[in-house]
């Protein structure tokens, strides 16, 4: 199965941290893919949720906003999301490489995580992360 469908077909928050235990003061970004017109919808969000559907009824989605998105591959044969639009009105570009599969629990949630390690492209300052969603 292809990283796209993967995350196009899973109808599930995809989170990009530090880590599956990373903690930040300002909260992690979780994505909600819409297949349908190639645009994802980010929020903020303090904590990883199981569902969807469990974040929205715990009123823990905070949007930042609705980007464009394309799946590529790179020179180096790898999978590339590459988002552009607004969040909070600012534009912004940012790129996904995806990278090995990863798996985890965290620690405070108890969630079980499973997706990718990728290293995230934002205004040219890249830095390692998990790309993840709750498992089923």
């Amino acid at each position: 199965m292809t990283f796209k469908k993967t995350i196009e077909d899973s109808n599930a928050l995809w989170y990009a941290a530090g880590g599956v235990n990373k903690k930040s003061e300002s909260g992690m970004e979780a994505f909600y893919f819409n297949k349908n017109t190639n645009r994802v919808t980010i929020y903020n969000v303090t904590k990883y949720y199981k569902s969807y559907s469990a974040a929205k009824s715990a009123n823990a989605l905070n949007k930042e906003g609705t980007v464009r998105y394309t799946f590529k591959t790179d020179a180096n044969n790898q999978t590339v999301i590459k988002f552009a639009g607004k969040l909070s009105d600012i534009p912004m570009t940012q790129t996904m490489t995806f990278k090995d599969t990863t798996t985890g629990t965290n620690n405070a949630t108890k969630i079980g995580l499973s997706g990718y390690k990728v290293v995230r492209d934002v205004d040219y300052d890249k830095t390692n992360a998990v790309f993840v969603q709750a498992d089923n």
